[in-house]
């Protein structure tokens, strides 16, 4: 395919980039911690992002999903412990959480 590309004096349009297991993952990391609502486009889907998931639930996040995107109202500094949870399982929530914290800042969004 040959492709002309003049100088223009604006650039716009928009584009669509392939999902990233690894942005997803910190996406929803990030969303949960937060206080308000969050939502993500396309997100990938995959074992960890599945098992992030869950996690966030089981800490207070509200997720609805549909094809496009997740919804995400995040617990912010006030993660709940729900009723169906061992203690082991918060506890292994706020381990991943801490390991991830760091690429999580490091990131950009």
């Amino acid at each position: 395919m040959d492709v002309i590309v003049r100088p223009t004096p604006t650039l716009q349009g928009e584009f669509g980039a392939l999902s990233s297991k690894n942005y997803t993952t910190r996406y929803l990391l990030v969303a949960a911690l937060s206080e308000g609502v969050s939502t993500i486009y396309h997100p990938a889907h995959s074992e960890d992002s599945d098992a992030i998931r869950r996690c966030i639930a089981d800490l207070g996040a509200v997720l609805t999903e549909d094809e496009e995107k997740i919804v995400i109202q995040g617990f912010g500094r006030h993660p709940g412990m729900s009723k169906s949870l061992t203690w082991a399982m918060p506890v292994r929530c706020c381990v991943f959480l801490w390991l991830w914290r760091p690429l999580v800042l490091r990131s950009p969004l």
